[in-house]
C-alpha cells in the first residue's frame, strides 16, 4: 500500500493504531523512516514475522492484505478461521 493511502489511516482516520506485519526487514526500514518523517510513531506498530507462523495477540476490526496472500501456505484454512 502506498504511503499516501495508509498514512491518513494512522493520522486518525480510524483513531486506532495500525499494526504492520511483514518478514522483510528492508520494507520495515523504509516504512519506519516514513512514519518518523511524518511524526506518526504512535500510530504504527511493526511486527516482523512470517505470516504462516503468526499468532495474533489481539483481535482486529479490519485486516488488510496487500501483495501477501500468495505467501500463505494454507490459505483456505486461514479463511476458514476468520470469524
Amino acid at each position: 500500500m502506498e504511503q499516501k493511502e495508509i498514512f491518513p489511516l494512522g493520522e486518525g482516520g480510524f483513531g486506532k493504531v495500525i499494526e504492520c506485519i511483514d518478514f522483510n526487514k528492508e520494507m520495515f526500514k523504509r516504512a519506519e523512516i516514513e512514519v518518523k518523517r511524518n511524526n506518526l510513531q504512535n500510530n504504527f506498530i511493526f511486527t516482523e514475522v512470517d505470516i504462516n507462523n503468526w499468532k495474533p495477540k489481539n483481535s482486529y476490526h479490519v485486516i488488510l492484505a496487500f501483495m501477501s496472500l500468495h505467501h500463505i501456505v494454507k490459505l483456505e484454512s486461514l479463511f476458514a478461521e476468520i470469524k
